[in-house]
């Protein structure tokens, strides 16, 4: 397995160092982990590294290998270093995406698409153009491991301020100024507490309502679940661009696994995660945004029942376990030709 980043990158450790353990029972998986570093060269370095290692494993394994490869297209030698490893050794290649990638890097992501072997994809909209470069394709949503999404004991009860939450990378913090209107119209008639999980050095210039309660808590490893935990309903405002549409929605999972209903614009993988009106709302315009905070916000027994749903929903189709044996079972089917 071989993962674009650290531990620390959303994306490698959902799609890749999670489910390490689970494919482990029935293969002899090799993590080749990456190491973060403020170093351009050094990261360079050290991806070429990696792939070059590839060579002495696929020696010993008498070139019976298979790489899981997590995203890194941004970084060209690894790309071609990859397929001359495919080539030489004729062993199979895997590459596996949950962004639109192929927006930044188009030329890295082509290659490694019609390069490789099968192609995961997180969405169908992904899946979409990597089946412009190769016949076999398969949407691989991202997994939840649900021994971790659960409420804490040690989270306090909560007050009689709900909270509206939302958790990201401090890139897409820009996505939150759909709520200034609706959060200010909100605020005439609600009380709340709007709880931002990320870094809170970049929160800047988010051109919201002044007059809001707005905490801003550090996302970390070790307890970014605990505060996650306190939220009622979960956010997920999103324009619709080539770039959003590529998306996977796992924000909108992670606040289900923990049975926090979602509101969230219809883009991207958030389309296939949500129900509307049973697990999840979707919102699109200024009013519906408005509507459903509102509505929300005032009747716990409504939270309840949503949030139930979408733990529900991520336990069968999402957990780590199911996402697991869905990706077991195309590399069988990868290993069997």
């Amino acid at each position: 397995m071989l993962p674009e980043s650290t531990i620390d990158n959303p994306a490698s450790r959902t799609r890749c160092y999670a489910l390490v353990d689970k494919l482990s029972g029935r293969r002899d998986v090799v993590l080749l982990t990456s190491k973060a570093h403020p170093d351009r060269v050094f990261r360079f370095l050290r991806n070429t590294r990696l792939v070059l290692s590839l060579y002495p494993l696929s020696k010993r394994a008498g070139n019976q290998v298979t790489v899981f490869a997590q995203r890194g297209t941004k970084f060209r030698s690894r790309v071609y270093l990859l397929l001359l490893w495919r080539r030489v050794t004729r062993s199979l290649i895997v590459f596996d995406f949950d962004d639109a990638v192929f927006v930044q890097f188009p030329k890295g992501t082509r290659d490694l698409c019609s390069g490789a072997d099968a192609v995961f994809a997180a969405n169908e909209y992904l899946a979409t153009y990597a089946r412009r470069f190769s016949n076999r394709v398969f949407v691989v949503p991202t997994p939840i491991d649900l021994s971790l999404y659960h409420r804490p004991p040690a989270v306090p009860v909560k007050g009689d301020v709900p909270v509206i939450g939302w958790i990201g990378t401090s890139w897409n913090l820009e996505y939150l100024r759909i709520l200034a209107r609706p959060l200010q119209r909100l605020r005439m008639s609600n009380d709340f507490v709007l709880t931002l999980i990320t870094d809170p050095t970049m929160v800047r210039g988010l051109d919201l309502p002044p007059d809001i309660r707005l905490r801003i808590v550090p996302w970390t490893l070790g307890d970014f679940i605990a505060n996650l935990a306190t939220f009622d309903v979960g956010v997920c405002p999103l324009p619709d661009n080539p770039w959003t549409r590529g998306k996977s929605g796992y924000k909108v999972l992670e606040y289900m696994a923990l049975g926090i209903p979602p509101i969230a614009s219809p883009v991207g993988g958030v389309i296939g995660t949500i129900d509307p009106g049973k697990d999840g709302l979707f919102a699109t315009t200024e009013d519906e945004w408005y509507v459903h905070l509102r509505n929300l916000l005032e009747p716990q027994e409504l939270r309840d029942v949503i949030g139930r749903a979408g733990r529900r929903k991520v336990e069968s189709r999402f957990s780590l376990d199911a996402v697991a044996r869905q990706i077991d079972s195309r590399l069988d089917e990868l290993d069997g030709g």
